[in-house]
């Protein structure tokens, strides 16, 4: 904390939480990280990350998720229940000092909506935290779609001047070409995260009533999705010619 770290460069070990790389206890693999690798275990899969500490007072941090990061449990939006992809990242910020709901703060939502109407629930978050922190600002560590959420929030006209920094984590800024497929076809690509995607969504368009998954699509509508198209010109070439795909 900024209490009893002193101000200077410090280097944190980020190493892989997921069961089938783990094969000793976190501690050992800490072990092996203070000692500079003389005793205790070598995670399996790990990454370093230098930052430097100026000494302040570190602000509160937001963690928005992006597309599938979130889901509804008992009329509650928590984040990410299924596959638990940011345990790592919240684990890494509770080992750095920080403490889920005293100064680190989750931000699930539906995904589905426009990242517009989230942008002005993230800024209700905000002032939430702000009243319960008694701070002026927050820092945003935003994945995937939740960076365009945050964006929204910051280039509104809504903005409070009430974000200190942004962390983006595979913001699609220019857009995501695989919602073309989505949006134009009610297609998906064959990646792992897609196929979830469209087993979720094929459930959700049956229970709704819709023929068929771009019905669901286009007609609920899902207006997140065509919020991710491209802001390019993804079907053309670096010389404005029409690309050829096949049918």
């Amino acid at each position: 904390s900024s209490t009893t770290t002193p101000p200077g460069t410090y280097t944190v070990m980020v190493a892989e939480r997921d069961p089938k790389y783990v094969a000793t206890s976190v501690d050992l693999q800490a072990e092996w990280f203070a000692t500079g690798g003389v005793t205790g275990v070598a995670p399996s899969k790990y990454s370093l990350l230098t930052f430097e500490f100026k000494g302040d007072e570190p602000y509160p941090v937001v963690i928005v998720p992006g597309i599938l990061g979130s889901a509804e449990v008992d009329g509650e939006w928590v984040l990410d229940p299924i596959t638990h992809i940011y345990d790592n990242l919240v684990e890494t910020l509770d080992l750095n000092g920080y403490t889920l709901e005293q100064d680190l703060f989750t931000f699930p939502y539906d995904w589905r909506n426009s990242n517009v109407d989230t942008a002005h629930l993230l800024r209700d978050k905000i002032n939430a935290i702000q009243s319960l922190c008694h701070c002026q600002k927050v820092d945003i560590v935003a994945h995937s779609m939740g960076g365009l959420v945050s964006r929204q929030y910051i280039q509104s006209s809504e903005y409070e001047n009430d974000v200190n920094h942004v962390v983006f984590l595979g913001t699609p800024h220019l857009g995501a070409p695989k919602a073309y497929l989505m949006w134009e076809a009610g297609d998906f690509d064959s990646d792992a995260v897609s196929l979830i995607l469209k087993f979720i969504l094929t459930l959700e368009s049956f229970e709704n009533g819709y023929a068929n998954l771009f019905e669901y699509i286009r007609g609920s509508p899902i207006p997140s999705v065509r919020e991710l198209l491209p802001v390019y010109s993804y079907l053309f070439d670096e010389n404005s010619q029409l690309k050829i795909y096949p049918n």
